[in-house]
């Protein structure tokens, strides 16, 4: 067996996906499941939208809907990673006019928006990821993350949203809206390139990591599975979650996370604080999740836990352990 065959046997308890902002999120599981890229397919990402199309092939074939919740969880879980790993600054949320465009037409949406997208991309150098959303009335909408290089691309509407308030206002003064930004409000911007209709676009502040999450929510959330992971519900009605398609949108010159494997047990990463064991019990697994932050000046050398003195979970890896980190980094901006 030749070096390579034997490296692409190689199989961990353990995958680490390293952040921006320090945060990490460490998966692990009761059996030796996580092989490292380049020995496997791998998704690709570039200017163009991107989708799993497994899920739609597996999804119509699925009886139960199960494949469907399993659809929900992997986009979900895919948009929270290039989310994560691009340090968004702006939160959007794009609407459809109906004078422009017919706001019911997935097809036509989808096709106006991939238009729209390629275009930015390619001229202007936009990264984006983005989820449609049906308002109550069935019409499209989408909310996600945008990026221009050097902040371009948005321009000030010149309302605030205040803390509280269910919509932006529009200040009467400049000392009435410097008193709405002295007591916690935040301007809202807008897209002007964005032809279709309106556009809102939000700095993202506070905690990055729940301002994701609550991006990641929009995913699946008109068909949340019932209980027993989808079993007894019409699969019909979970396909119909996805509006053109597919569950997000995404493209530019996105970033990935930084990945490294290791042998770090489902107790191990339960016992952290914020980790959680769960069971997939179609695969016969037993796994652990965290999520959360990685305090800065931690250098990632081991396979070993421990608690930081402020209380923050650290992952360190013992000395001399071989953790296949550098060639798995995604590519830079």
């Amino acid at each position: 067996m030749t070096g390579r065959e034997e490296r692409a046997q190689v199989k961990y308890f353990s995958r680490i996906k390293r952040f921006p902002n320090q945060i990490v999120e460490i998966m692990a599981a009761d059996r030796p499941i996580f092989k490292a890229p380049g020995w496997e397919p791998v998704e690709r990402s570039g200017s163009s939208t991107v989708s799993n199309k497994r899920d739609t092939k597996q999804n119509n074939q699925d009886p139960t809907g199960a494949s469907v919740v399993r659809s929900i969880r992997r986009a979900r879980a895919k948009v929270r990673e290039i989310a994560l790993a691009n340090n968004f600054t702006m939160f959007v949320t794009l609407t459809l006019d109906g004078a422009k465009i017919d706001r019911y037409d997935p097809a036509a949406i989808v096709k106006k928006l991939s238009t729209w997208a390629d275009n930015q991309v390619r001229r202007r150098g936009l990264r984006y990821v983005l989820v449609p959303e049906h308002h109550k009335d069935g019409a499209v909408h989408f909310h996600g993350f945008l990026s221009w290089p050097d902040g371009a691309g948005f321009i000030d509407s010149g309302t605030i949203q205040a803390p509280g308030a269910k919509k932006p206002r529009r200040p009467r003064s400049q000392r009435q809206r410097d008193e709405w930004l002295a007591a916690g409000g935040h301007p809202v911007y807008n897209v002007p390139s964005w032809p279709f209709g309106f556009s809102t676009a939000i700095p993202v502040y506070g905690d990055y990591l729940a301002a994701v999450n609550y991006c990641c929510k929009y995913i699946g959330k008109e068909m949340d599975a019932p209980q027993g992971e989808g079993q007894g519900c019409d699969p019909a009605a979970f396909l119909g979650g996805k509006i053109g398609g597919r569950w997000y949108y995404s493209g530019g010159k996105l970033d990935k996370p930084l990945v490294e494997y290791a042998d770090l047990g489902v107790r191990d990463v339960a016992a952290m604080a914020g980790g959680y064991a769960f069971d997939i019990a179609e695969a016969g697994l037993s796994m652990a999740l965290y999520r959360g932050r990685q305090p800065e000046g931690h250098q990632s050398t081991g396979d070993q836990v421990r608690t930081g003195e402020a209380g923050e979970t650290v992952v360190e890896l013992p000395q001399g352990h071989q953790s296949h980190v550098g060639q798995f980094h995604g590519g830079g901006r």
